[in-house]
Formats: structure tokens, sequence, C-alpha cells
């Protein structure tokens, strides 16, 4: 998987203001998006290798 969290800014402390926790931290979301699809994809890949015998 690959996160894209991209985010469009005009200055650096519009970056910084959007990289706090409790301003919705959008490269967090993007981080744990791609860590949630990567455990999804280990979870198929067991069940598949148990339905295969």
């Amino acid at each position: 998987p690959i996160g894209n969290g991209i985010i469009t800014v005009d200055t650096d402390a519009q970056a910084k203001e959007r990289a706090q926790v409790d301003k919705g931290d959008k490269g967090g979301d993007a981080a744990r998006a791609a860590l949630a699809l990567i455990r999804l994809k280990r979870q198929v890949e067991k069940q598949a290798e148990q339905a295969a015998g």
C-alpha cells in the first residue's frame, strides 16, 4: 500500500498548523490509512492461505 497525503498550503505556518494533532494531523491520517491497508492485506492473505489448505 502507498499512502498519499497531499495538502496544499501557501505558507509554512499553514503547513505547521495542519500537522498539529488537535488541528487534524493530515499526515498522520495518511499514515494511519496506509497501516490499516497493510493490516487488511495481511488478514486477507492469511484467510486465503487457510482456505487453500
